[in-house]
């Protein structure tokens, strides 16, 4: 049952947002900070990669 919120239909009301609660958006921002850590980890190894072949 989708629940309508003024206050999210002011801005834009053609394209509410979605309500997303603290436990969702801590558990999206759990998955952000895991994605940017693995790509530190494949920049140092293709960083070295290039190192060891110049």
């Amino acid at each position: 049952m989708a629940f309508r919120r003024p206050e999210l239909e002011k801005d834009n009301p053609i394209a509410p947002q979605p309500y997303i609660g603290p436990r969702r958006r801590l558990a999206m921002a759990r998955a952000a900070a895991s994605e940017e850590l693995s790509e530190e980890g494949d920049m140092r190894d293709t960083l070295q990669i290039m190192t060891k072949a110049a």
